[in-house]
């Protein structure tokens, strides 16, 4: 049993009967996968396919982190949540070139071609994220391809801060990078005035307090990441224990927290400033390593 088992004072959904929840979950993605041979993932909805099963695996990966189950189970859901992330990405931005990837004994090879209208900055969050806890850095290489006025159709809702959102974060890791100014143009373009009512819970609870514990590591201020960890999880359970997000497995282990303070343990050794079980410290400590 997991050390990081979900505590009765949780927010999260189905309160007593994440065991049940979770075997049935395990199961139904388990029959899934078995199915995902080659030819399903030579259709042309590879990308939808592949997004749709990142947010699967980790789904049982999140389940599996709220029912208590062994790590090592939880961490295979979590790198095959991971590998689907990258390949669905990379398709998307590099149109019309090869990809080829072997998951879990599958050999996937597709033909780089956008299924969405757009592809937002926050889009690049989870993967963004999930190759900072794999310390995956030749898959955030990979999204420095990414520009915005390239992925947005016209027609799709974009605000104005994403360009910057994603110029920001990518930036960290690109040395011709403006961060300075991305970040100045996302605290400028994400007043209220700038985005619609129904965006800002999002942009509020989940956005800001990413970039603030970001922030905080570029400052190499740890009394500052302390508190910027402890006030982004105060925002998320707020935000996820919500009657319309409560069972999104984003807010049962929130990646926008775990990456960053997988990025701040590695680069200046700081550590989580209190337990929490919603941030599973064998996850963003990189205590997986046999399992790999």
């Amino acid at each position: 049993m997991s050390d990081s088992a979900i505590n009765t004072q949780h927010h999260f959904p189905y309160k007593g009967r994440e065991q049940k929840r979770f075997e049935i979950r395990y199961e139904d993605f388990k029959r899934t996968w078995r199915k995902f041979c080659v030819p399903q993932y030579t259709t042309q909805n590879i990308q939808q396919r592949l997004h749709g099963d990142a947010e699967g695996a980790f789904k049982v990966f999140a389940f599996a982190h709220v029912a208590g189950q062994e790590n090592s189970l939880a961490f295979r859901y979590f790198s095959l949540a991971h590998q689907l992330f990258q390949l669905h990405v990379q398709l998307e931005l590099n149109p019309g070139v090869e990809q080829s990837r072997v998951i879990e004994g599958h050999t996937i090879v597709q033909i780089g071609k956008p299924y969405k209208v757009c592809m937002h900055g926050t889009d690049l969050i989870e993967p963004y994220c999930s190759a900072l806890l794999m310390r995956d850095f030749a898959a955030i290489e990979g999204m420095q391809g990414y520009q915005h006025d390239n992925f947005i159709h016209p027609l799709a809702e974009a605000l104005d801060y994403e360009a910057p959102l994603a110029d920001f974060f990518l930036g960290i890791f690109n040395p011709r990078a403006d961060i300075n100014k991305s970040i100045n143009e996302f605290i400028r373009l994400s007043a209220p005035e700038c985005m619609p009512q129904r965006r800002q819970p999002y942009t509020y609870n989940v956005l800001m307090p990413f970039l603030e514990i970001l922030l905080s590591i570029l400052a190499k201020d740890e009394a500052r990441y302390h508190q910027a960890i402890k006030d982004a999880l105060t925002a998320s359970t707020k935000h996820y224990s919500q009657k319309r997000t409560e069972g999104l497995a984003c807010g049962w282990v929130p990646l926008h927290i775990c990456g960053p303070a997988a990025l701040a343990f590695d680069q200046l050794g700081y550590k989580l400033p209190e337990p929490s079980p919603y941030l599973p410290e064998w996850l963003i400590y990189g205590e997986f390593r046999e399992w790999q």
